[in-house]
């Protein structure tokens, strides 16, 4: 555990002191709703009631700590964030909305082929800082509809993946480390779809971090499931194929 607290602080520092407000916000979030998901895990097993009470508690505390400790670290990116949060324009936000607008118009001269992958947004940035919008731009609508199709399909798995864990019954110390990394895992991969809309646009320095962790998310889920299986008197080992993906 001291390890894995460790590696947190770790992760939190490097989101702090990367200035990406982003991938801040994103990542407290993230962080915020794995352990909601892990409270409703322990309150339908009935298990350690006394540590949803302290998360509850503790939760507020944390995100004032958050705070502090990136006003303290990067107070450019505090700044703005405060800026954002108080109904004010931060001049990132009206510079993204601007590139944006640039990447749809692009998008619409070249509905069909696009302008090309891995092509900048002329001298101004190297993608359009929106997952969705970049497709379009550099893949026009056959490009943004494959992508959407990929975003929906793991969105599909993330959900059943999440109600499946939630709602089982499995109480062994095997299914209970399948179970949370099946949680975790799961938020991971939300994290990086949603910091892409406002950030790197999938691009091939961050992609390894959508791809690892949706991989951790298939093997534990295999995993996961295989032990449900084992508890029935069926075992049975799951290679989560693709007609396999959705089912509970």
């Amino acid at each position: 555990r001291i390890l894995l607290l460790g590696c947190l602080a770790a992760v939190l520092l490097g989101l702090v002191k990367s200035g990406s407000k982003t991938n801040f916000v994103v990542g407290v979030v993230g962080l915020g709703i794995f352990f909601g998901l892990y409270s409703i895990y322990l309150v339908m097993r009935k298990q350690r009631p006394l540590s949803v009470i302290l998360g509850v508690v503790a939760a507020p505390v944390l995100i004032q700590v958050c705070l502090v400790t990136l006003q303290s670290l990067n107070p450019r990116a505090y700044k703005l964030l405060s800026v954002q949060l108080s109904g004010g324009e931060a001049h990132s936000i009206v510079s993204r909305q601007r590139l944006w607008s640039m990447s749809i118009d692009l998008g619409l001269t070249h509905p069909f082929i696009g302008v090309g992958a891995g092509q900048p947004v002329g001298d101004i940035a190297p993608h359009s800082h929106n997952l969705f919008i970049d497709y379009f731009r550099t893949l026009g609508v056959p490009g943004v509809a494959l992508v959407a199709v990929i975003v929906l399909l793991v969105a599909g798995y993330l959900v059943t993946a999440v109600l499946s864990t939630l709602f089982g019954n499995d109480r062994s110390e095997d299914a209970t480390e399948a179970n949370v990394m099946v949680l975790g895992s799961s938020v991971s991969v939300w994290n990086y779809l949603a910091a892409n809309q406002m950030s790197d646009s999938f691009g091939p320095s961050t992609a390894p971090f959508f791809w690892l962790p949706l991989a951790l998310l298939m093997a534990y889920r295999g995993m996961q499931r295989s032990l449900q299986a084992g508890s029935d008197g069926h075992a049975k080992l799951y290679a989560t194929t693709a007609p396999q993906l959705f089912e509970r």
